[in-house]
């Protein structure tokens, strides 16, 4: 029998409440794979790029996906810093991302 969307939801934020999950979309998973995707096409086109061959189009393709794909990864990194900073020095706001939180589950 299938489920209604109340009765998943309620069920989603028992699961939340229970063992303190942070459970995402899957819109926003799609999007935070979209650097690799970026890398993962730079990397196969690269050496296109110093081809004559190739055409113009693709090459600019390949390069921004190396430019975006740089981006994201030292925005990536920029937000590891501020994230286990603020999680070290105690901060309460680190914690609301932590899919298990250590504190509250109970073994």
């Amino acid at each position: 029998m299938r489920c209604c969307f109340e009765c998943r939801r309620k069920r989603i934020l028992k699961l939340t409440e229970r063992f303190g999950l942070v459970l995402g979309c899957r819109l926003c998973t799609g999007f935070a794979l979209l650097p690799v995707l970026w890398f993962v096409n730079f990397v196969y086109y690269r050496l296109e790029l110093s081809s004559d061959a190739a055409p113009q189009p693709m090459k600019s393709h390949v390069r921004w996906s190396g430019y975006f794909c740089a981006l994201c990864a030292m925005a990536w990194i920029s937000w590891l810093i501020v994230y286990y900073v603020a999680l070290n020095r105690g901060e309460d706001w680190p914690r609301s991302f932590l899919i298990f939180d250590s504190q509250k589950l109970s073994w």
